[in-house]
């Protein structure tokens, strides 16, 4: 199957589920880009996704599901949980956790588990602009868009 093919499935399901839960859901987020500091110029980082997150899921803690294109230039999915530990009127700082799916590299990454890769951080929130910060063997900041959902 294609990357184009694998990549369509992912975000066709993603979007099945978000309609299927469409009440519940907070938030559409479109990824753009990436920064890999301490890292050579030869990865991607133009890094296009879309990603839906249900709030207060479990608690105060949200679920994030998306599919974006990689740092290898291929499609990858993720899920995370994060926690907001301040907020204010238009913004947020918290931390997150999950696993992303990288189908061709992951195992270069960690051998043990079949193209998955295990990743955190923390992410800010201002208006409808979002970063992530996470640390990896350098450092990876990601950037993009973000929507309340209504």
């Amino acid at each position: 199957m294609s990357k184009l093919a694998v990549g369509a499935v992912i975000v066709g399901t993603l979007f099945a589920a978000s309609a299927a839960s469409a009440a519940d859901l907070d938030r559409v987020s479109i990824s753009l880009g990436s920064r890999h500091i301490g890292k050579p110029n030869t990865l991607n980082e133009t890094n296009p996704g879309v990603f839906f997150t249900w709030g207060d899921v479990i608690g105060p803690i949200d679920i994030t599901a998306g599919a974006y294109v990689n740092s290898y230039s291929n499609t990858s999915a993720t899920l995370t949980a994060s926690y907001d530990f301040l907020e204010w009127d238009d913004g947020a700082l918290g931390a997150f956790a999950g696993v992303a799916f990288y189908p061709e590299h992951g195992e270069r990454a960690l051998p043990c588990c079949g193209g998955f890769v295990p990743m955190g951080g923390l992410q800010a929130r201002q208006g409808n602009l979002f970063v992530q910060v996470v640390p990896t063997r350098s450092v990876v900041v990601t950037f993009g868009l973000t929507f309340e959902v209504e």
